[in-house]
């Protein structure tokens, strides 16, 4: 079968955007599932993996998950979100996160902290309260007390597997991203900034992959041939979903609730 990465041919390169590779995701026969954004609620979190997870033992098969970025911020749970992701999966489990824009901001912030950060007003605040800090006023703080702050209380552990997470994946006829793509390139390489911020609308074309996406909250799951967009805003709704992605149409669609 031709390879998706080798069908676009060479992407346009120019000198001011910054891009980078979509990593291919090998089809071992695993079940994929791709999840929308997390946003730090971990209850629903394990209630989808372990739906997930209950589904492929059931098939006799293994599973990868492919989190679509933004499990961080707005949500509660923040820092146990990253625990999880951090710990050794169930058996016959695979985790893959991709970095959204939530993760970016938080990365920044965390390499030069500052009370005037845009990040604190964008969930940030929450993410650092999910560390055991309550009612602290960060915007208070001097500079250089928040950054001893911020490195007492955020693990190492955390921080190296924020700088880990990779851009997008390539599996079969998806292109699984945080945000969107820009159709002036094909899936091989992609602008960093259009993969975590970009417009989740556009997509490859009427020919190209379908690309799955969090990012921009939905009322409902969108799925088009080419597009899947299953961010239904867990923190706001707390409605999670995931689609299970395979040669076939439509891809099969999984919600859980906290109602």
């Amino acid at each position: 079968m031709k390879s998706l990465l080798r069908l676009f041919g060479a992407p346009k390169v120019r000198q001011s955007v910054d891009l980078v590779p979509l990593a291919p995701l090998a089809d071992e026969g695993q079940v994929v599932w791709a999840v929308g954004d997390v946003h730090g609620c971990l209850s629903l979190y394990r209630k989808l993996e372990a739906e997930i997870l209950a589904d492929a033992r059931a098939q006799e098969r293994k599973v990868t998950i492919v989190l679509l970025g933004d499990v961080v911020d707005r949500g509660p749970a923040s820092a146990e979100v990253l625990d999880l992701l951090t710990s050794r999966p169930p058996e016959g489990l695979k985790r893959i996160c991709l970095r959204g824009n939530h993760e970016d901001m938080m990365l920044q912030f965390l390499e030069t902290p500052d009370p005037a950060a845009d990040w604190l007003h964008f969930g940030g605040r929450e993410t650092l309260m999910s560390y055991g800090v309550d009612g602290m006023e960060f915007s208070a703080m001097p500079k250089r007390k928040l950054e001893q702050f911020i490195r007492a209380i955020i693990p190492e552990q955390h921080i190296r597997f924020l700088r880990s997470l990779q851009f997008g994946a390539v599996y079969k006829s998806y292109v699984l991203v945080h945000a969107g793509v820009d159709p002036q390139f094909g899936p091989e390489l992609q602008p960093s900034q259009t993969l975590m911020w970009g417009n989740a609308g556009e997509g490859f074309g009427p020919d190209g992959p379908a690309v799955v996406h969090g990012h921009v909250i939905q009322p409902a799951p969108i799925v088009t041939p080419q597009r899947v967009a299953i961010d239904t805003g867990a923190y706001k709704t707390g409605i999670l979903t995931a689609a299970q992605l395979s040669s076939g149409y439509p891809p099969r669609i999984l919600s859980v609730t906290d109602h």
